[in-house]
């Protein structure tokens, strides 16, 4: 069996995510279909976060006995940082989860490593990585500005990056080839720009149909132009890139999750081009409104 690089993204197992979503959160019938198909084709990894609602508790009992989950944890930006505040979240998470061990933490704020006490969140994290509960720690980034300042703290051992065909900084910036030869696995995220890029050009949010029009009339033309739907070019590009370890996908049906299996095997290659951008206004969802 193919060892699948696809990540099962669980925002939507405990908030209302994504700009497609039009269901609100996953039933439970729902969450176990999709843990089902994941487990039935080989695909091991979950991505969740203790932001995400009560997603690490929904998920806990549908996931595969032998998954490996990725959680990210914040801390508040006006709290001062006390030793234990870290180990006190991993336990109450691994609790929730009903897990002896994370495959990964990761920091959900790169604004941290601004904070001059970030040295002491990073110790505490590696303590817990020496007793166990956690294998890798690492951090979750919205831009690849941000990592020469990550870098100088410490060597994370995960960087989860947006990455999908209108955003390739993380590439672009040399930061990919850095982090990949230095051994760092590179999970990408966004895949799909939080469903922009699979959206019909009648359905576009009015900031897209705007600002925008010009990108995405020309993305429209090139699906058909080389006669492939957006998913199948969205996701087979990014599943190429061989710099990166994983890619994890927000999951809305066991259908929609098997289709994404699908693309995963087939053994045709793209090739695209004239599709990087820089906006942070197009490429950031938290800029979109």
């Amino acid at each position: 069996m193919l060892r699948s690089k696809i990540v099962v993204g669980t925002a939507n197992f405990g908030l209302d995510y994504g700009i497609r979503n039009s269901a609100g959160k996953l039933t439970d019938p729902s969450i176990a279909d999709i843990c089902e198909v994941a487990e039935r084709n080989g695909i091991t990894t979950f991505d969740t976060a203790q932001g995400y609602g009560d997603a690490e508790t929904r998920l806990r009992n549908k996931a595969p006995n032998k998954a490996d989950i990725i959680t990210k944890i914040s801390i508040d930006q006006q709290m001062k940082y006390k030793p234990g505040d870290i180990t006190k979240k991993i336990d109450r998470s691994l609790s929730e989860a009903k897990q002896k061990q994370y495959y990964g933490v990761l920091i959900h704020q790169p604004e941290l490593f601004y904070r001059s006490d970030v040295t002491k969140i990073i110790s505490e994290l590696n303590a817990l990585k020496r007793e166990k509960l956690i294998k890798k720690i690492g951090v979750s980034i919205y831009s690849p500005s941000v990592l020469e300042l990550v870098m100088k703290n410490f060597k994370p051992d995960i960087v989860q990056v947006p990455f999908n065909i209108f955003d390739q900084r993380i590439s672009q910036s040399g930061w990919a080839k850095i982090l990949f030869s230095m051994g760092v696995e590179l999970h990408a995220r966004s895949a799909f720009l939080q469903g922009l890029l699979l959206e019909p050009q009648t359905a576009l949010p009015t900031f897209a149909k705007e600002r925008y029009s010009e990108i995405f009339s020309t993305w429209f033309d090139y699906q058909r132009h080389v006669g492939l739907p957006a998913d199948y070019l969205a996701l087979k590009f990014v599943l190429q890139q061989h710099w990166l370890s994983k890619v994890v996908v927000g999951i809305d049906s066991a259908k929609q999750l098997q289709r994404l299996i699908e693309i995963e095997l087939s053994e045709d290659s793209i090739e695209i081009n004239g599709f990087n951008f820089q906006d942070e206004g197009l490429l950031n969802p938290f800029n979109w409104k």
